[in-house]
């Protein structure tokens, strides 16, 4: 792919499929009791679902670099996730953030929800409603920046092998 300028622009290694057996051995090796069952509708690449200990079910990903940095990041993630939830937005608490070696497993609550039936100007309607309700939900946290939707560079590599 080439650059703005003709030179070629460098692509983010690809997301690297869930392993989530040996995720969930390494966090039953930390001492945390989640236990596979069977897949739920995911992106088969990124998510597995999980039973915690009391039997509740969880989201499990595989996200950043194991870095403290990382780890930081999850966490406020996890914070704004808590803010928004507090707000009415039908967001997921993060459960469980653990450093598994090169990287961290995250366990989010699981949501229920159904796909529409119908995509059309009435759900479009809703959905920028909702948008409208929470925008400026946090204007007052300095910390976090703007994200970028990669519409003027490439993002990260989402499909893994």
């Amino acid at each position: 792919m080439a650059g703005e300028h003709g030179t070629e622009a460098a692509m983010p290694p690809a997301v690297p499929r869930l392993d989530a057996a040996e995720v969930l051995a390494r966090l039953a090796r930390g001492g945390w009791s989640w236990s596979w069952s069977a897949p739920r509708r995911a992106a088969r690449w990124v998510l597995r679902s999980c039973d915690g200990p009391d039997g509740h079910g969880g989201v499990l990903t595989r996200a950043g670099d194991g870095s403290a940095a990382s780890e930081a990041s999850l966490r406020l993630t996890a914070d704004v996730l808590d803010v928004a939830r507090a707000a009415g937005v039908p967001a997921p608490r993060y459960e469980l953030i653990a450093g598994i070696d090169d990287a961290h497993a995250v366990v989010q609550e699981q949501l229920v929800g159904s796909v529409p039936e119908e995509v059309g100007p009435g759900l479009v309607r809703a959905m920028l409603g909702e948008c409208e309700r929470w925008a400026g939900l946090l204007a007052e946290r300095a910390e976090i920046g703007p994200v970028s939707l990669h519409l003027t560079e490439s993002g990260p590599g989402f499909c893994g092998a």
